[in-house]
């Protein structure tokens, strides 16, 4: 088995391109991602039209499962919304509940070790929600 010393050109370039065409695929998935981001209508709940509020929506939350997959740390999407409205602060849960006398209410907190500081009858995890710095009431 040759070794790093003895490997011919041949074998570098081949060891080249099998390295680039292993990674080519992450790399095209951020950069449709960084696409998608930069050309998403920030403003579609502002919209007028039902089916564009929707379409807008539904593209958000592709975005959201993408950078789920590709960008946990949010640093692509922050770099890369059009204003700080849309930056990604924190990461919530919102949880709704319901008292043992029936009254009811919303908390949000960050983790599920959380919930058992919540001293609710009941429940009701939403999906995770991005906590976003414009809709935040500190």
């Amino acid at each position: 088995m040759p070794t790093l010393a003895h490997t011919t050109a041949a074998e570098k370039a081949l060891a080249d391109y099998l390295r680039a065409v292993l990674i080519a695929p992450d790399i095209l998935r951020k950069a449709q991602y960084i696409t998608a981001l930069r050309k998403h209508d920030w403003s579609h709940e502002f919209s007028d039209d039902a089916r564009k509020v929707r379409e807008g929506q539904a593209v958000l939350a592709q975005l959201r499962q993408e950078a789920d997959e590709i960008d946990a740390d949010r640093a692509i999407w922050n770099a890369n919304v059009p204003s700080d409205e849309y930056r990604v602060t924190a990461r919530v849960y919102v949880c709704q509940y319901v008292m043992h006398d029936g009254t009811t209410g919303t908390v949000e907190v960050t983790s599920a070790s959380d919930w058992g500081a919540i001293n609710a009858a009941q429940l009701k995890l939403s999906a995770p929600a991005m906590k976003i710095s414009a809709r935040v009431k500190e």
